[in-house]
């Protein structure tokens, strides 16, 4: 899995979650939360979704720092090479 993949499923997973949010027009260093209008309990759709097709955990409180696509990619990067 690489950069490419992850953000691939990020993509996919926001779409899933809430398709009238255009991820191409995300600053992928931006933060993340900031940029879209998403409530709690799509926040938590997408986070269970992208945990599932990743198959890495990413804590509540990591996410709820407000990180951006790029510190997601990282983690999920990380996660795998342990």
């Amino acid at each position: 899995m690489n950069r490419t993949d992850i953000l691939k499923q990020i993509q996919n997973a926001l779409e899933n979650t809430a398709p009238e949010i255009n991820f191409e027009k995300i600053n992928k260093d931006g933060i993340f939360r900031a940029q879209v209008e998403i409530d709690s309990y799509d926040m938590y759709r997408f986070l269970s979704q992208l945990e599932a097709t990743t198959q890495v955990t990413i804590p509540e409180t990591f996410f709820r720092r407000m990180v951006t696509i790029e510190e997601i990619v990282d983690y999920i990067l990380d996660s795998k090479r342990k």
